[in-house]
């Protein structure tokens, strides 16, 4: 077994040293030494310019296996820089949906030689994953499998079962078809080999069992997996025909890029980034979501403005503006997280969006009375006036109040218009609470603080 890179914290020190030297082919060597998924993070943890100076001494078999491990952005700057026929020999290693993976971030003057080069059964059933969608189950699912006939006896199934020199990865689950290739039940494989040898498959397949559909979304699937505690489970189409399986390493790998969008997202990033993606590209990435902050900036600025008179006659308020709407950004952030994972997890849909609007905005008002009060008595306590800690303990009940309010509609109304909510929602969020908790402290200090 691989060490994992924590174990091995030299490695990467070593080829730094290496990179200096420029003993690239000392580099490859040590690399294929590695299991492909560190040879994925150590590529990913140099510059680019070193990368592609390593890559052309990487073995071919072994290029596709580490490109399916990198990110998106990672593995098209090398993929420019694989020949043809290194990428044939690497995609010989890969299974058809890694192939159809790569082969749709791979150059396009690349891909027709590609596919010259594989056979009519390799084609078909690469583009029969191509033909499906991203975040559908047929475009991730397997179709390495096992099958046999309700009519044989596991004695059979056993003996077509040694006639094989290896059985695919992860099988738990033996697909029992009729002769229309029709799915009628599964055969787990725990159950064959306690089975009498003169029993019936049909007699010990499992016939309720779980099953996805090859156009069902693949967040659906995981959490069909996930929920079941599943291995596999088989990929029916329309007809109810067997197509394929999908497994636990697969969806796995699903789960983990979801996540890394969801994190990257909070900060108006692709998860697919290069974190050593030249300085030119990464400005231009970031420009849109700096450029909308700006605006949300100058939207709070905007109200600030209208109040300057007030500020100038009363210092205290420019000191205790931020308390306003850093404890209405918090709250409302704290509601925007739990909406975002409820939607995430499908626990928040709109038939019970109504329960959680209503508990947020209670929890709001709750937060706020008790802080209000708390931050009064201090405002009062600390600049000696009494009407100053009535205002400000006003504008924190009503911007809390309302923060609980907006993290939670905000999150569902982007939902519902196809946003990801972990991605917009924070922008819409901020604004919210800083113009709402502006607005009411300074507008509350001029009405009363000026008379």
């Amino acid at each position: 077994m691989d060490a994992s890179l924590e174990e091995k914290p030299d490695l990467l020190v070593d080829i730094l040293n290496a990179i200096e030297l420029e003993d690239f082919v000392d580099i490859a060597e040590k690399l294929d030494q590695e299991h492909q998924s560190d040879i994925a993070t150590l590529l990913q943890s140099i510059p680019q310019k070193s990368r592609l100076d390593i890559w052309t001494d990487i073995l071919p078999d072994r290029k596709g296996l580490v490109l399916v491990e990198m990110n998106e952005d990672a593995a098209k700057a090398l993929l420019e820089e694989t020949s043809a026929d290194d990428l044939i020999i690497g995609l010989s290693e890969l299974d058809a949906d890694e192939q159809a993976y790569l082969l749709s971030i791979t150059p396009d003057e690349t891909v027709p030689q590609v596919l010259t080069s594989m056979d009519q059964q390799q084609r078909a059933l690469l583009e029969q994953s191509l033909s499906y969608p991203e975040d559908q189950a047929g475009r991730i699912m397997d179709t390495d499998f096992l099958t046999v006939r309700p009519q044989v006896t596991a004695d059979a199934v056993l003996r077509f079962l040694r006639r094989h020199d290896e059985i695919p990865e992860h099988t738990d689950l033996i697909m029992v078809v009729d002769v229309r290739y029709k799915l009628i039940g599964v055969l787990p494989i725990r159950t064959l080999l306690v089975a009498q040898p003169s029993t019936i498959v049909f007699d010990i397949m499992d016939d309720e069992y779980a099953v996805v559909s090859d156009i069902d979304a693949l967040d659906d699937v995981a959490k069909l997996i996930e929920g079941h505690d599943l291995i596999s489970v088989p990929v029916i189409n329309e007809e109810n025909k067997l197509v394929g399986r999908i497994t636990v390493d697969d969806i796995v790998d699903h789960i983990k890029e979801s996540a890394d969008k969801k994190l990257m997202s909070l900060a108006g990033l692709d998860e697919d980034d290069d974190l050593f993606e030249p300085v030119r590209p990464s400005v231009l990435s970031r420009l849109p979501w700096l450029a909308i902050n700006l605006c949300s900036a100058l939207i709070s600025a905007t109200v600030i403005s209208q109040f300057s008179p007030t500020l100038e006659q009363i210092v205290a308020l420019a000191i205790l503006m931020p308390v306003v709407a850093s404890m209405g950004g918090i709250a409302g952030s704290q509601t925007m997280t739990l909406a975002i994972r409820g939607i995430a997890l499908g626990h928040l849909q709109n038939s019970n969006a109504k329960l959680l609007i209503n508990k947020e905005l209670a929890v709001g008002m709750a937060n706020g009375l008790m802080w209000s009060i708390i931050i009064g008595i201090i405002s009062y306590l600390w600049f000696n006036q009494i009407k100053l800690g009535i205002v400000i303990a006003a504008a924190i009940f009503i911007n809390m109040t309302i923060a609980g309010l907006a993290g939670s509609i905000i999150p569902l109304m982007l939902n519902r218009f196809n946003i990801d909510p972990a991605l917009a929602a924070p922008m819409f969020l901020t604004t919210v609470t800083d113009v709402i908790g502006f607005l009411t402290f300074l507008g509350l200090a001029t009405a009363f603080l000026l008379t």
